[in-house]
């Protein structure tokens, strides 16, 4: 454990770190993909494992869920949630036309395929035929292939979030930072 995580672990209750990344749906092309579609009720029931098997409940009002087929089996899910659905859960304030991609997750036997950048991609362009024209996702500072999977589908980070609650309050600090360019 990194020194910087041991700290903070101790000064804090709770403490998060993330990017937020955003995509501007200018002119988006369908994107003609036979592997990826948006995901029904029942796609669930093939789900490659429980991990993927437990977005399900996801679904619901202000909802859309999108889904990577490989074999039959459903391998890799996201969900973007709008309106009052994203509200409950928001640390990014989203507007009308806005939508917020608020899980992606790849079974973890089929990470390394391309199957999250692909979906990404996928459904930012079913996002804009749906009217939305701005998208929003956020990222734990450290993940690295989720980061590296946004940015192949075209995303680009605009801000560094933290929000703490420090030891023995209830009051949590948030503070939000412009990003600054990405290193090669």
């Amino acid at each position: 454990m990194t020194l910087l995580k041991h700290a903070a672990q101790k000064l804090f209750k709770k403490y998060s770190l993330y990017w937020v990344y955003k995509l501007e749906l200018g002119a988006l092309p369908a994107i003609a993909d036979s592997t990826i579609g948006v995901i029904e009720p029942e796609s669930f029931d093939h789900a490659a494992d429980d991990t993927i098997g437990a977005l399900r409940s996801y679904a619901g009002s202000g909802a859309y869920g999108f889904g990577a087929y490989a074999e039959g089996v459903l391998v890799a899910v996201c969900w973007y949630f709008v309106g009052d659905r994203d509200s409950q859960r928001s640390t990014w304030p989203i507007s009308e036309g806005e939508a917020k991609l608020a899980q992606i997750t790849t079974a973890e036997r089929y990470r390394g395929q391309g199957f999250a950048p692909r979906v990404i991609a996928f459904s930012a362009a079913a996002m804009q035929r749906r009217g939305y024209r701005t998208l929003y996702a956020r990222i734990w500072h450290s993940n690295r292939p989720s980061i590296r999977a946004f940015e192949h589908a075209g995303w680009k980070r605009i801000a560094l979030v933290a929000e703490v609650t420090p030891a023995g309050t209830a009051k949590s600090w948030r503070l939000a930072c412009r990003a600054w360019p990405r290193r090669s």
